[in-house]
């Protein structure tokens, strides 16, 4: 309904500025329309002369941009627990698979379940770690050693070579947990920059 008040509603015809044209004579004798407050005078009624329509505004929502990662790309993907940061190894109607690399568990989401991660991220890509080595600590059935990245296999492997450690009997070729070769690349690489700020400082000292 029009938002008018209910006192124009109730309004008679008597009221209405419709209902009769009210001319006042003027000291030329001409006649011209009357004003509100002449007709007030004249009548002892108030008729309005305008109808204040409000209008109400229109509230445009803006359409949230949808994200669509590649797959390689590292992303946040949702799980019952929260955020969690993730990798894209398949896109398939309309499903992403993502890899966890914490856990090194997988799982299929909607890209409503997707977020880029933040700004100046430091974790690497699946693909940023070809042919980076890392050093892998031993199993019982394997002597620890270095290894390197070859290739990605499947959706939470990679592929890795030997270059150092080991028994002649050992294999030199053999598949790693994706979370783990980056687990321990990255903490190596922290290693290193600790120890080399230590340097670093103890340089300064001596000068």
């Amino acid at each position: 309904m029009c938002p008018l008040n209910k006192k124009n509603l109730a309004a008679t015809a008597a009221d209405s500025p419709t209902a009769k044209t009210a001319t006042a004579k003027t000291a030329t004798g001409h006649s011209s329309p009357m004003t509100a407050e002449t007709a007030k005078t004249a009548t002892g009624h108030s008729s309005p002369t305008t109808t204040s329509t409000k209008t109400t505004p229109t509230t445009t929502i803006a359409k949230k941009a949808t994200y669509n990662p590649r797959v390689g790309d590292n992303v946040l993907g949702k799980q019952p627990q929260g955020w969690f940061l993730a990798q894209v190894t398949e896109i398939s109607s309309g499903k992403y698979h993502l890899y966890f690399p914490e856990d090194c568990h997988e799982d299929d989401v909607d890209s409503r379940k997707l977020r880029p991660v933040a700004h100046g991220c430091t974790y690497p890509t699946r693909g940023e770690m070809l042919d980076q080595e890392f050093y892998f600590d031993g199993d019982k059935d394997m002597s620890p050693g270095r290894w390197k990245v070859r290739q990605i296999s499947g959706h939470a492997e990679y592929k890795c070579v030997r270059v150092s450690g080991g028994a002649s009997t050992e294999t030199n070729i053999d598949n790693f947990a994706v979370g783990y070769v980056i687990r321990q690349w990255m903490e190596e690489q922290q290693s290193q920059h600790e120890r080399g700020t230590v340097q670093t400082r103890q340089k300064r000292k001596r000068r």
